[in-house]
């Protein structure tokens, strides 16, 4: 407004002076005063706006400070408080009955049975001996991509001597998205509704041991956050606190071979499966027997292979077959992998993905995403094609991807890894992708100030499509504007985790970003991202330097805030004798 007036102003004097009229003086003083009072406007202006960007920092850093002092309040105090019930006999605001309801709740979780299980009696009988034991059991499934452990585990938890012992109390947690201990808290403790804040794992041992009656858990996918070698012994010591609580029988599902793996389905289980599938057979019994023999018997290939049977008969797939390569490329030996490598290439070149090329494409965002993704997110990411639905649609019916239990659409994990190898996603569609993602986590920003239950809900079921996305991202070697958005997302996150210990390792992201940050020569970023290491490395020594250097680059753009901000560095460097120094961020 004020400059529109001043054009006005401007306006008016340039008219009288094309038209040769002199101004009065009246005028003129009038004039001069008005642009006196524009002046005294701007400077209100500027003034206001400071006094925002003090407000905003300064709230930022004290929030940090009292949160921070807070942590440390706590630990000092939880020994004693522990104590203190202990001693009384009592229990921190811990209902045994709200537990018994909350576990009815959480029926709703558990994914369906599968529509199709052979050849597994043997397994599934010995499985069951054990969650019918009277001792809580401990199994494991082994095996690698593919071959059916996930299914072994959902077809047990759905037995009808299992669901009349063990009720409501049957529990399956998916890991793919945790890459670390804490992950891996995060998602348990978020499954059964828990606060994800102090002792995380405290929590959820008293929620398990305060369940009525027997209760069995599935951890599956339990090797996402056993990889990494520096945190693997973290990740054991939580499965060993699981394993003491009495009555919850535990299965965890693994890829690792250092226990006999679940074997391929035997030929009459394959066949059958693939029956079942095709349902009309309508070609010779030798061409199936030959697709057969090509799936290895192992359970995700002989479905792939079963559905492209359906649609285009045996004869015209070992036509096709054939044209891929044929069986000499299948022989033991080669590769454990080939033949389900082979099945999965084989339904991309299917008739029906080959009518919609887009599909692929939908397929290669899609492994991307180990969370999966609703439908909705889909068409709202604005992709390049106006296909989606129907690319959706395709995918589903050739078994490349399907709808989980939360109404996401979503890919098996040897699906995935294949189609990162073999069709990476290509730019043009990454980039509606990373929007979305990114524009999820900027729904935390502000959330020391405006916490909501809501963001954490919607960032944990994303948690492992933002890392995904992240690691693509960084890996890309976008442009540099590119780039600065990753590194704000990360930032982001990084503050958002530092509230809630949502996603630890954008900790160390962030920690191995001071020379990509440096490289993109933008001062104000660079000072954004030292005020942001200062925050989660709070109660380390390094806080002071990121605190002394964000403040140098604040400085050397002229940002005004750096005039507020070198008080309290000030403070924070310079201690009073026999005092603490005073951590303002």
């Amino acid at each position: 407004m004020v400059e529109r007036i001043n054009d006005i102003v401007l306006a008016i004097i340039n008219i009288c002076g094309e038209a040769g009229t002199e101004l009065s003086s009246a005028m003129v003083r009038n004039i001069s005063d008005l642009t006196e009072t524009l002046q005294k406007l701007n400077e209100c202006n500027a003034a206001l706006q400071h006094a925002m960007d003090v407000f905003t920092i300064q709230s930022e850093l004290n929030t940090a400070a009292n949160l921070a002092r807070m942590k440390i309040s706590n630990a000092q105090n939880h020994d004693e408080i522990v104590k203190y019930f202990t001693t009384r006999g009592e229990r921190a605001s811990l209902d045994r009955s709200s537990f018994a309801s909350s576990s009815s709740s959480l029926s709703i979780l558990l994914p369906a049975s599968p529509q199709i299980f052979r050849g597994r009696e043997v397994e599934l009988k010995h499985l069951l001996s054990h969650l019918l034991s009277p001792d809580a059991s401990r199994s494991a499934i082994i095996g690698p991509g593919g071959i059916g452990k996930s299914s072994l585990a959902l077809v047990s938890l759905h037995h009808p001597d299992i669901v009349a012992i063990f009720g409501e109390n049957r529990f399956f947690i998916p890991l793919d998205s945790a890459s670390s201990p804490t992950d891996l808290l995060f998602l348990i403790a978020a499954y059964f509704g828990l606060e994800q804040k102090g002792q995380v794992d405290k929590a959820i041992i008293r929620f398990l041991s305060a369940i009525h009656g027997p209760s069995v858990l599935v951890l599956d996918n339990f090797e996402s956050p056993w990889e990494a070698q520096t945190t693997r012994s973290k990740v054991e010591d939580i499965l060993s606190q699981l394993t003491g609580i009495p009555r919850l029988h535990i299965i965890t599902r693994w890829s690792r071979p250092f226990l006999p793996p679940l074997e391929r389905l035997n030929d009459v289980a394959a066949r059958e499966t693939f029956l079942d599938i095709v349902d009309e057979l309508k070609d010779e019994e030798s061409h199936v027997d030959m697709l057969l023999k090509l799936t290895d018997n192992v359970p995700l290939a002989v479905t792939l292979l079963a559905h492209l049977t359906a649609y285009e008969g045996a004869e015209s797939l070992l036509d096709r077959w054939s044209l891929h390569g044929g069986t000499s490329l299948l022989s033991e030996g080669v590769d454990k992998r080939t033949n389900l490598d082979k099945s999965i290439s084989i339904s991309l070149s299917s008739p029906r993905m080959m009518a919609l090329p887009n599909a692929r494409q939908l397929l290669s965002l899609l492994s991307l995403l180990p969370d999966g993704i609703l439908e909705t997110a889909l068409v709202e990411m604005s992709l390049p094609f106006d296909d989606v639905q129907k690319c959706r649609i395709t995918l589903i019916r050739t078994s490349l991807a399907y709808i989980g239990g939360d109404r996401r659409i979503k890919i098996l994990a040897p699906i995935r890894e294949y189609m990162r190898a073999t069709y990476p996603i290509p730019p043009h569609i990454f980039r509606p992708l990373k929007n979305h993602i990114y524009s999820l986590v900027r729904l935390s920003r502000n959330f020391e100030f405006l916490p909501s239950p809501g963001v954490v809900h919607i960032l944990s079921n994303n948690l492992g499509n933002i890392h995904t996305v992240i690691m693509r991202a960084l890996d890309s070697h976008g442009s540099p504007s590119e780039l600065k958005e990753t590194v704000s997302c990360i930032m982001e996150l990084a503050k958002f985790s530092y509230f809630t210990n949502f996603a630890s390792w954008s900790y160390q992201l962030a920690d191995g970003l001071l020379e990509t940050v440096k490289n993109l020569a933008d001062t104000q970023l660079l000072g954004q991202y030292m005020l942001t290491e200062a925050q989660i490395h709070f109660l380390e020594s390094s806080h002071e330097t990121f605190s002394i250097d964000a403040l140098q680059c604040f400085e050397a753009i002229g940002d005004l805030v750096s005039q507020d901000l070198r008080v309290p560095v000030d403070l924070l460097c310079s201690p009073r004798p026999g005092t603490k120094s005073f951590r303002y961020l």
